[in-house]
């Protein structure tokens, strides 16, 4: 009978925060207390798909450290790749590449706009 109670508890606890306190939080800040938990899965799963779509539009412009838009393409092409595999088994060949999308999504974040 203790441990019916005990999951009921437990049941309860996740349908208050799944059903009202994260969309709430969400709703009002932007993120939840969830989010933060795993805050770099939150900050792919929001920049990913933003990131594919600037890609996919018809961009007008490049920084000026680029020779042309092909080159700058193929530089938005690597952070796209850096984040949908940044949680895969890391080979050495993979790693190498996903560190390489990263840092130039740190260098180049700021001239992501058109």
């Amino acid at each position: 009978m203790k441990d019916i109670i005990s999951d009921l508890k437990v049941l309860g606890k996740d349908i208050y925060r799944n059903l009202l306190k994260y969309p709430l939080q969400r709703l009002f800040k932007g993120y939840c207390d969830e989010d933060l938990w795993g805050l770099d899965a939150y900050v792919v799963r929001r920049t990913l798909p933003a990131l594919k779509a600037f890609r996919k539009k018809k961009i007008c412009g490049y920084p000026s450290d680029f020779k042309n838009m092909k080159e700058w393409l193929k530089t938005i092409d690597k952070m796209i790749y850096a984040l949908e595999n940044l949680d895969s088994d890391y080979l050495p060949k993979k790693w190498k590449d996903v560190k390489e999308g990263l840092e130039l999504l740190g260098k180049y974040l700021q001239s992501l706009w058109d």
